[in-house]
């Protein structure tokens, strides 16, 4: 995050300020929303949640403001900085890296976009897709100079991942198209 290399960045940050980019949430408002929304693909248990939170704050990508509660002591309400709803834009609308992370960042990132800017989803596939070809173009190369029959084999099993993901991605580009990507 903020001062933190991107390659060391907690995935899970990304679900937390896509459900503040919503509006602000009392942390475990929070929890329950990504629990009832995201629950199918991503879990976060709630003390991961508060750590999750404390650790943006101090990043400056989400702050805090106290409110008083009858009977019961203040609660934390949490929105966006600009820094992290700037953060947020940025990962949402880029393809993943690995073709495992499919299963996992890729899927949040439509769930966002579905929820908020829709128009750019069309766009997210299309760059996945070209993401996912050169991957298996690497994969491909690197097979045919694999010295042993396990390298080999493992080569065979990422490229039918990576032929899976782009036949995946292909139907939720015809779905996008004809308005239906959650179906």
């Amino acid at each position: 995050m903020v001062g933190q290399p991107e390659k060391e960045r907690n995935p899970a940050e990304y679900l937390v300020l896509g459900a503040l980019a919503g509006g602000p949430l009392h942390g475990y408002d929070l929890y329950q929303c990504l629990e009832e929304q995201l629950g199918e693909i991503w879990t976060l248990g709630r003390s991961q949640t508060y750590a999750l939170l404390s650790r943006m704050e101090q990043a400056g990508l989400v702050s805090h403001e106290r409110r008083a509660q009858e009977k019961r002591p203040d609660r934390k309400v949490f929105s966006l900085t600009p820094a992290g709803r700037k953060k947020f834009k940025v990962w949402v609308k880029a393809p993943v890296e690995h073709v495992r992370d499919l299963r996992l960042e890729f899927l949040a990132k439509i769930h966002f976009l579905e929820k908020g800017d829709r128009k750019f989803l069309g766009k997210l596939i299309e760059s996945q897709q070209q993401v996912c070809r050169e991957k298996l173009s690497g994969l491909e190369e690197r097979k045919r100079s694999a010295p042993s029959g396990m390298e080999r084999l493992a080569g065979d099993f990422r490229q039918a991942l990576a032929r899976a993901a782009l036949e995946w991605l292909e139907v939720l580009k015809r779905k996008e198209k004809d308005g239906s990507a959650e179906k």
